[in-house]
């Protein structure tokens, strides 16, 4: 009579016991397990060769001993309260750091607006900023310089014009050489 049980694949194999594919793969390979090939290439374990090996998952975890089961405990319990820690304390140097970028951040913000400030004092320097009616006064007085610098050169070209008219060219010219002279 032949029974017909379920055959683990490595995969189910490596969750009945815990143990990774690749130990499994290397105890069949080394004759510890006895396994099959089936058409698809895969390896098919029986139940019982396995356990023979490696006990399933749930002997593993249960202990007939309370001791162990209780240092198992106490266990699992130093080591949450010690991944408790380290997160606390991981938590803690996440808070600095975002503290010290937003640290940074404020003093980037500040000498942004430092650099802004000082580019409008050198462009107040580099240009004429002062006020429309300063310059139009200064403007006014140049214009009025200007204006009696012609109101004196027209007198002047007045007064030749009028000594050409009374003497003509060559008297005035002749007289003004002998007047130099």
């Amino acid at each position: 009579m032949v029974r017909n049980t379920v055959r683990h694949t490595l995969g189910t194999a490596q969750k009945a016991t815990g143990v990774s594919k690749s130990t499994l793969s290397r105890a069949i390979r080394s004759g510890r397990i006895s396994a099959v090939k089936n058409e698809d290439g895969q390896y098919e374990i029986d139940p019982s060769e396995l356990h023979r090996v490696y006990p399933p998952v749930q002997e593993r975890n249960s202990s007939d001993n309370p001791q162990v089961a209780q240092d198992a405990t106490l266990e699992k319990h130093d080591e949450t309260v010690s991944l408790r820690r380290e997160i606390e304390l991981l938590r803690e140097v996440i808070d600095r750091e975002r503290s010290h970028i937003n640290d940074l951040k404020q003093r980037l913000d500040q000498a942004d607006q430092d650099r802004r400030d000082k580019d409008v004092q050198l462009t107040a320097l580099l240009t004429d900023q002062r006020e429309k009616k300063e310059r139009v006064g200064e403007q006014d007085k140049k214009l009025q310089a200007i204006e009696a610098t012609l109101q004196e050169l027209r007198n002047q070209n007045r007064r030749i014009a009028g000594e050409l008219a009374n003497r003509g060219f060559w008297k005035w010219l002749l007289g003004a050489k002998k007047r130099a002279g």
